[in-house]
């Protein structure tokens, strides 16, 4: 019986880790950042400065330019040995209207990476006007893989401009 249970449990663990499929959700209580995926495997997202150094706070001066930093992306969908990651940035005010638009792709005119190349994804955007000190905004980025819409990765913040 023993034998069998401990068979069971392991073939279990095998076919989960079998799986290409993941889903999680993951949160940075330093700064407020989280993020959920489908599809995709991802080791981490971060919110990052100018000089791509780790946010610890969602304070964010005026005047500076802030990240997302998507690293350890994989299970894209390969075609002919390159993937095709698409990401928007987009930042809204409090009633949820944008200040600074979500470009439709972030990658619309590139001919593809090499799964390594895209197993780190950068998407920024400028804190300035028509922001104002004081406030504060929703930051979020939306990450997909173009060959396969079930493979996404959203992450989204409040940050408040310094």
């Amino acid at each position: 019986m023993k034998k069998t249970v401990h068979l069971i449990t392991a073939l279990t663990i095998l076919l989960a880790y079998s799986c290409n499929f993941s889903v999680g959700t993951e949160k940075d209580f330093a700064t407020g950042l989280s993020f959920q995926y489908k599809g995709f495997r991802v080791e981490h997202v971060s919110l990052i400065d100018s000089a791509s150094q780790k946010l610890s706070s969602n304070q964010i001066p005026f005047n500076s330019r802030i990240g997302f930093l998507v690293s350890g992306l994989s299970n894209f969908t390969i075609k002919d040995g390159l993937v095709f990651p698409g990401m928007t940035v987009e930042i809204t005010d409090g009633q949820g209207v944008p200040v600074v638009g979500a470009s439709p792709d972030l990658f619309a005119q590139t001919s593809g990476f090499s799964p390594t190349e895209a197993s780190v994804l950068l998407g920024s955007a400028m804190i300035g006007t028509p922001m104002k000190q004081g406030e504060s905004y929703h930051l979020k980025t939306h990450v997909w893989d173009k060959n396969n819409e079930a493979n996404i990765l959203d992450a989204e913040v409040e940050i408040i401009v310094k």
